[in-house]
């Protein structure tokens, strides 16, 4: 999905209402390209649920770019490894969301 230089245009996937990455496997290149992905649709998309369960994401990369996804509900994160800075990341996510309502 996000490997090889391919990175979806986000005028394509601006509707994408649930993305499901689970045990796919990402490393940092992959996490960064998750993330300018993410920046790009911003408030403009329908993202409401992410997976991310057992994927090894660079979550500091990730999870910033979340607080513009105005209609995240959902966001999965199990198996994942939060250190201090990554934890007050994702409480700012949270905090900051009116849709938010399950990690």
């Amino acid at each position: 999905f996000f490997r090889e230089g391919f990175l979806p245009s986000p005028e394509v996937t601006i509707m994408l209402e649930e993305l499901d990455l689970s045990e796919n496997k990402m490393d940092e290149e992959a996490s960064l390209l998750l993330q300018v992905w993410i920046s790009k649709i911003g408030a403009r998309g329908s993202l409401s649920k992410l997976n991310l369960r057992k994927t090894g994401a660079s979550l500091g990369l990730v999870l910033p770019a979340l607080e513009n996804l105005t209609k995240l509900e959902e966001l999965d994160i199990s198996n994942s490894t939060l250190d201090l800075d990554t934890a007050q990341i994702l409480s700012r996510v949270i905090s900051g969301s009116s849709t938010f309502k399950k990690l």
